[in-house]
């Protein structure tokens, strides 16, 4: 058997997953192969040391003392009242928005539709012009001055 074999079945040996006959051939190389006695070694202690990692002690205070500081996290601090106010005033100021913004848009439309003197500029009375004629004629009327033209 050769070290490129030896290599590939190093794993199997030190898991203990190879058969009689190949592990007796491997073994065989590794006393004749410095080489690969070493890096068998080598794999062992790997081996090792993995699962001498994967025992874990616990202490179990430490899972109590966790318990505990996360109970304490949950309390909230603040007043009930105060809760129930914050949200209070954050649904006020949105209910408020939303009707300013409605009744903006209602005053500047009437505005714009019902004043005629010349306090508002040509480019707002052209843009609420939208309000008086469907966007439809705009276009046609528009090609068919291109089309004088």
């Amino acid at each position: 058997m050769n070290c490129k074999e030896v290599h590939n079945n190093l794993t199997d040996l030190v898991g203990g997953s190879l058969d009689k006959d190949r592990r007796a051939k491997i073994i065989e190389h590794l006393k004749q192969c410095n080489d690969c006695n070493i890096l068998a070694d080598r794999m062992k202690e790997s081996f090792r040391i993995i699962e001498k990692e994967k025992i874990v002690e616990y202490d179990p205070e430490f899972i109590n003392r966790l318990e505990s500081r996360m109970a304490e996290s949950r309390v909230v601090h603040m007043n009930p009242i105060w809760q129930i106010t914050r949200v209070a005033v954050a649904v006020a100021i949105v209910v408020l928005g939303v009707f300013s913004g409605i009744n903006i848009g209602r005053f500047t439309n009437e505005v714009a539709v019902n004043d005629n003197s010349d306090e508002f500029s040509e480019e707002f009375y052209s843009l609420n012009d939208i309000y008086k004629e469907p966007i439809e004629n705009f276009f046609l009327l528009n090609i068919e001055d291109d089309e004088q033209d």
